[in-house]
């Protein structure tokens, strides 16, 4: 249940976020979009004690490799901000909070650019 809830809130955040100009940036943000999306979201349940970090890890490539994106944009800077502000927004439970915030929302899409 957990795992169909977490593909549920990375589902919302990658078609929440404003589309920037051209097709091909267009692509490249939602792809950062999704991995900040499911390193934050995966970084709560491992500090809820939910998911141990091999887990994390696994279903993170696993998330990214069913895509079709390529692992490299896990090491970028700016996916690895938005994604703490992510997890920072999450609450106890890790389901959406304020993710729904418009601040929010600019804030991460600034990062992300």
């Amino acid at each position: 249940m957990q795992i169909i809830k977490y593909f549920l809130l990375i589902s919302y955040l990658f078609y929440l976020f404003p589309l920037l100009s051209s097709q091909k940036t267009n692509q490249e943000s939602y792809k950062k979009f999704f991995a900040a999306g499911l390193i934050g979201s995966g970084l709560c349940f491992v500090n809820k004690g939910k998911y141990d970090k091999e887990f994390f890890i696994s279903n993170v490539e696993k998330g990214m490799t069913e895509k079709g994106y390529n692992l490299e944009i896990l090491s970028n800077d700016n996916v690895q901000k938005a994604a703490r502000l992510i997890e920072s927004q999450l609450g106890n439970d890790c389901k959406e909070s304020n993710l729904k915030d418009k601040k929010f929302l600019i804030e991460v899409s600034e990062i992300l650019k």
